[in-house]
């Protein structure tokens, strides 16, 4: 409608991510908040208003320094407004997940699981309330896992690739609104 305007930025506000001040990935909440990850190792996640006033800042340093040059993912619950974390690799115990509350306050940190080394990717599907990560292995064929939201239980790896072989690493990942999950490598 020619008779309307449109405002496709509203607002911009600068970061201060430690090391590298870049952005990797963006998610936003239910309540019209903008939250962002990015920096360098230890990774960190900026939660903005919706009037671009930045909240918090937390910084993810749970994950391993021995891999702290792999950035995994984030994701964000949108209607509980709590943020995701992934560790892009940890071999021995697998990929971590760091869980922020709206406050940018620690929850919880899934100590990782062997099954799945890698962590490149990750959703949170509002149908089941769980997690939905690809990654992949450096030892373990496994490429994908599910993790309820409270990443206590749940968790489940499996193959997702036609062969058993390590390093399919999963590099895409998409829901849609029937609950299908796609992954590319």
């Amino acid at each position: 409608d020619a008779t309307k305007s449109i405002v496709i930025d509203p607002w911009s506000s600068p970061t201060a991510f430690t090391g590298y001040n870049g952005a990797y990935e963006v998610d936003f909440d239910a309540q019209g908040n903008t939250l962002v990850y990015g920096g360098t190792y230890p990774w960190q996640v900026v939660k903005f208003n919706s009037t671009g006033v930045q909240q918090w800042m937390f910084t993810c340093n749970a994950f391993n320094p021995s891999w702290s040059y792999y950035f995994g993912d984030f994701a964000v619950d949108p209607v509980s407004g709590s943020s995701y974390m992934t560790e892009g690799i940890n071999t021995g115990i697998g990929g971590q997940i760091i869980k922020v509350n709206t406050a940018g306050t620690l929850v919880l940190v899934f100590a990782g699981n062997p099954q799945l080394e890698e962590t490149w990717r990750v959703v949170y599907n509002a149908c089941t309330s769980r997690l939905v990560i690809a990654g992949g292995g450096v030892t373990n064929t496994n490429q994908a896992c599910f993790i309820d939201t409270g990443l206590t239980s749940g968790f489940a790896a499996f193959n997702v690739c036609s062969t058993n072989e390590i390093a399919h690493d999963m590099c895409f990942l998409a829901l849609d609104n029937t609950n299908s999950c796609f992954m590319g490598t």
